[in-house]
């Protein structure tokens, strides 16, 4: 994609008519140095209680999303891009944004929707991460590839840990940096992406919500008498709907509860250290005080040795 210039807003995110504020926070714009923490503190300014974050971006700096993205996984949030139909110029959108040209996530934005535990829409370019051009410049041909492997290595582990399909990590490395892929429907429903992912759907399952199953589904279209009728299966379906959504926003509380519990343990520590600062110079007088009595007792000692 082209060089992008507007710095990202991150702030809580609005209906499309911008009257009603959503459950989100929205990102849009250039990610740049910092952002993870301004995103940090805007998550915490709720205490954690935001669940969505719409991602209306066309890329930035990568190291920064990869901050953002570990931040999302953390807290169990969802990732929304908009969603695309049948082609670009058809696709749906949710929230109010400022700028047109950032409707879509693009670039090392795709790092911070694949963190999502929930991914919702598909509206994705990829392409390979690269280098500005005035850094670009002061090195050599052979240290500029060695970076970008680097960097490229660093993407594809993030992604694994992500849970994204090879195919879409594939994608990133096949388009140069001037070129995009663009994801379609059809590359979503083949290689699954805009979805729960597999670890987070597991607990669920685990904590006794009962999914409607890919066998499941063709054994009753191959059945030639409907034995199971579709309305069971619709049944099930809107019972997983509703078990996952419940069963997700208590991982996610838990989540939250995590975070502020690792936020209250690093504000005692400074605590202390503060605290600890504080004491030392009164070990220092108390050694003093030590130190001159013992020289007044030894020369009390020798004024007593010459009576």
């Amino acid at each position: 994609m082209s060089n992008v210039s507007l710095a990202a807003t991150i702030q809580s995110a609005f209906n499309l008519s911008g009257g009603v504020e959503l459950n989100g926070i929205k990102i849009e714009g250039e990610i740049q140095p910092g952002d993870a923490q301004k995103f940090y503190v805007e998550l915490k300014k709720d205490n954690f209680e935001k669940t969505t974050i719409f991602l209306r971006s066309l890329g930035g700096d990568v190291e920064e999303a990869i901050k953002i993205g570990q931040i999302i996984r953390r807290l169990r949030l969802t990732t929304e891009v908009p969603t695309r139909f049948d082609s670009i110029n058809k696709s749906l959108d949710l929230i109010k944004i400022d700028n047109e040209t950032n409707r879509v996530c693009a670039s090392a934005c795709f790092l911070i929707y694949a963190a999502g535990v929930e991914r919702i829409g598909n509206l994705i370019a990829l392409h390979r991460p690269y280098l500005p051009q005035e850094q670009a410049k002061t090195i050599s041909d052979v240290d500029y590839i060695k970076l970008q492997n680097n960097m490229l290595n660093t993407i594809r582990k993030y992604l694994e840990d992500m849970e994204v399909n090879e195919f879409y990590i594939q994608k990133i490395l096949d388009y140069n940096s001037q070129d995009f892929y663009l994801v379609s429907p059809t590359d979503t429903a083949i290689y699954p992406l805009d979805n729960m992912i597999p670890s987070i759907k597991e607990v669920i399952i685990s904590r006794g919500c009962d999914p409607v199953t890919s066998h499941q589904i063709l054994a009753a279209d191959r059945s030639p008498s409907r034995s199971i009728p579709r309305y069971l299966e619709i049944a099930k379906e809107n019972r997983w709907e509703s078990c996952s959504f419940n069963a997700l926003n208590k991982i996610r509380a838990e989540a939250a509860s995590r975070e502020l519990n690792n936020l209250n343990k690093s504000s005692k520590s400074i605590s202390n250290k503060a605290a600890g600062g504080v004491k030392l110079p009164w070990i220092i007088i108390i050694m003093l005080i030590a130190s001159l009595f013992i020289i007044i007792f030894y020369r009390f000692i020798k004024r007593q040795e010459k009576l």
